[in-house]
């Protein structure tokens, strides 16, 4: 089969579920409402101010190549790290001061794009990063985005039942057992403070779960703390994912002071990264993830979002080296893709 070809003027995504081999290309209409054949999702980082695009499944091909022509040339420069400290080490004290318990801040890392094939880029996440969600979309005028996201938002079946996780805590994969991993205060309480947070949002919606949990697991070079919880009966999913977001493992808590705070301190949008994406109806799917390690093409670079969750205790410097760990998930495979004359 011919490579589908694909332009900067179409809406279109590119999924691989974790632990499928199976990818779906799916072209359709923009539209502002879950279309009854399914859709790609799309909710930007700020809720408020965009709502929930879709991608209408008018197209759903299976395991297809394809070729993007891409336009446009970057206006990001990379966070500079004087910056990020000074804006992190800021932080750190209106935390200190009980201003807020966590505020989740991110910078950017402009990379210098070549020659790379974006289908065989594609390829190479989905092939290296097997227990994440693969993805890459096109929203005109809002971006080329790509990624491979550990965290789940929200899934749901025909039983009706829906499943959310508290994920948070960063470090390195040594090859370690996953049971004998150990974690400082400073993961353990981040990871608990998004556990609460989610307790306490479905409990305000009366809304029963069992909780499986914390457990460490593995994401590409680095682990993370995960708790899973688990909902009956629920009729709209699609409800609680809008509750849910933005949690506080992507912006902080109290929500609404960590939010002003981040558009305060932060020199860039986030535009998609935070948000949360993912096919909702598509094949018999109905699976949303937050857009976390991902990043916005450009003709001339790849622009790599990046955050980390600050608390009271945490050190400014290395924060810094947590986004630079993360930076590790993309950069591996746009080193891997690239094209050597």
């Amino acid at each position: 089969m011919d490579p589908v070809l694909l332009d900067m003027h179409t809406a279109f995504a590119v999924y691989r579920l974790p632990h499928q081999e199976d990818h779906f290309l799916v072209r359709g209409s923009l539209v502002g409402a879950l279309a009854a054949d399914g859709a790609f999702a799309i909710q930007r980082f700020d809720k408020k101010n965009k709502k929930t695009t879709y991608i209408q499944a008018e197209e759903v091909i299976t395991n297809a190549s394809w070729r993007i022509e891409t336009s446009g040339q970057c206006p990001d420069t990379s966070t500079d790290k004087a910056q990020y400290l000074t804006a992190a080490q800021s932080t750190i004290q209106a935390l200190q001061n009980e201003q807020m318990e966590k505020v989740v801040l991110s910078k950017i890392k402009k990379v210098d794009r070549e020659e790379q094939d974006l289908y065989e880029l594609f390829l190479e996440l989905k092939n290296t990063y097997r227990s994440a969600f693969v993805f890459m979309y096109h929203v005109p005028g809002e971006g080329l985005w790509c990624g491979a996201t550990p965290e789940v938002l929200i899934t749901a079946d025909d039983a009706q039942v829906a499943t959310t996780m508290a994920l948070a805590g960063t470090q390195r994969d040594k090859g370690l057992p996953l049971n004998q991993v150990t974690w400082g205060d400073k993961e353990i309480h981040e990871q608990r403070v998004i556990e609460e947070y989610v307790e306490l949002r479905l409990g305000d919606r009366e809304i029963a779960f069992t909780k499986e949990g914390p457990e460490t697991v593995k994401a590409g070079q680095v682990l993370h703390l995960r708790s899973i919880f688990r909902m009956t009966d629920i009729a709209d999913p699609m409800l609680i994912a809008n509750v849910l977001h933005p949690g506080p493992a992507i912006c902080g808590r109290p929500q609404e002071q960590a939010m002003e705070w981040i558009l305060n301190h932060e020199q860039h949008e986030r535009e998609h990264y935070c948000g949360f994406i993912g096919p909702w109806g598509i094949t018999g799917e109905k699976s949303l993830y937050i857009n976390l390690r991902s990043m916005r093409i450009y003709d001339d670079a790849y622009v790599l979002y990046l955050g980390g969750g600050l608390t009271k205790d945490s050190m400014a410097e290395s924060e810094w080296n947590e986004t630079e760990l993360k930076a590790q998930t993309m950069l591996a495979v746009i080193n891997k893709t690239m094209i050597h004359e």
